[in-house]
């Protein structure tokens, strides 16, 4: 079942590790999961996409483990660069596009982990990777204010770095609000966004700044992660320079406080923010982007991949068996039994000759 709780445990806290997981599923049986300021209640399967799991059922353990960071004064304001509002709008549209990214530019991708915690393959995480940079250097670099006509800005927008989920419907429904046309078609729809985000490769590839690091392979590595083509090819490494890019537009913002570490409690929120161009949010981002030892990205690195587990065993074929745990080496294809002798009945064993 899709929703067995046990399942969805086990997928929410895979990234934190058998040991917290074995916890979470402890304290989840035991009486008490009752948690001050989380609303959710456990009876919807939704809540396993909500903060509720974590600070309900990983919380203790993860205070236990990271002891809490001291605290004098008042908050440190804001950043004011602009790449940490780039940032904290990539938080809107997918937490996990900006872990990926500030994974990216801190040089500490570990892509089996990632495979690993998200039950994706090499290619599915390369579509991931890809998707991750288009929205990340489309949004600091601003090239949709560049992209003509408005209703394919409009259309490629809403698909690809709306903040409602990757639905195409729910897309539609928010292009037709935004361009005032509610007879607009899900066949207009697609044309207009593909036509869109055609527009945003090419401003990409026109950018004085990320012209020159776009390499072949990383165009169609966007192409393919945007749905234009669907090449079975595999695909060179091409994520490198712009990852190197994003490091230095992060190095010259100057991130402050890198061993200011911030709450457990707090990180989970984070992930699941409902304003994620806070200052809390943006204060939370830019020490992200610092952090020494790499601890408060490991929380989020592992809510947002228990996250992304969750939801696609809640809206994925439930025919489908999770990857979880990761299947044991083995041989890929084992060979067919024999085939058994036909079943007769007692009737045609009457009629069959008799040696």
């Amino acid at each position: 079942m899709p929703c067995e709780a046990s399942r969805l445990i086990r997928l929410r806290f895979r990234g934190y590790g058998d040991d917290l997981a074995r916890a979470a599923v402890a304290r989840f049986e035991g009486d008490d999961t009752s948690v001050p300021g989380c609303t959710s209640s456990p009876l919807d399967a939704r809540v396993w996409l909500s903060d509720w799991p974590a600070r309900a059922l990983a919380a203790p353990a993860l205070e236990a483990r990271f002891e809490a960071p001291a605290s004098y004064g008042d908050p440190i304001p804001g950043p004011a660069s602009p790449i940490f509002a780039a940032l904290g709008a990539l938080l809107a549209i997918d937490p996990l596009c900006l872990v990926l990214c500030l994974d990216g530019a801190r040089g500490s991708i570990d892509a089996t982990t990632w495979r690993s915690g998200l039950g994706l393959g090499d290619a599915a995480l390369a579509d991931q990777l890809a998707l991750a940079l288009f929205r990340a250097l489309v949004l600091v670099t601003g090239a949709l204010a560049r992209v003509e006509p408005p209703e394919a800005r409009v259309c490629a927008a809403e698909r690809w770095l709306g903040t409602g989920g990757p639905s195409a419907v729910t897309a539609l429904s928010r292009a037709r609000e935004k361009t005032g046309d509610p007879s607009l078609s899900m066949t207009s729809f697609r044309h207009a966004s593909t036509d869109g985000a055609n527009a945003l490769i090419a401003e990409l590839e026109r950018d004085p700044a990320v012209g020159v690091l776009l390499s072949s392979e990383a165009t169609r590595a966007f192409r393919r992660a945007l749905e234009l083509e669907t090449e079975p090819d595999e695909l060179s490494a091409f994520e490198e320079p712009l990852f190197a890019w994003l490091a230095r537009q992060l190095a010259e913002a100057g991130p402050r406080a890198p061993d200011a570490h911030v709450p457990p409690t707090d990180l989970i929120g984070f992930v699941c923010a409902t304003e994620p161009s806070s200052m809390d949010a943006l204060r939370t981002i830019e020490h992200l982007a610092a952090c020494r030892d790499d601890r408060c990205g490991a929380i989020v690195r592992a809510e947002v991949m228990g996250m992304a587990s969750v939801r696609r065993a809640l809206v994925g074929p439930t025919a489908t068996p999770s990857s979880w745990p990761v299947r044991a080496p083995g041989p890929l294809l084992v060979p067919a039994p024999p085939p058994s002798a036909p079943a007769f009945s007692e009737d045609e064993e009457d009629t069959l000759p008799r040696k």
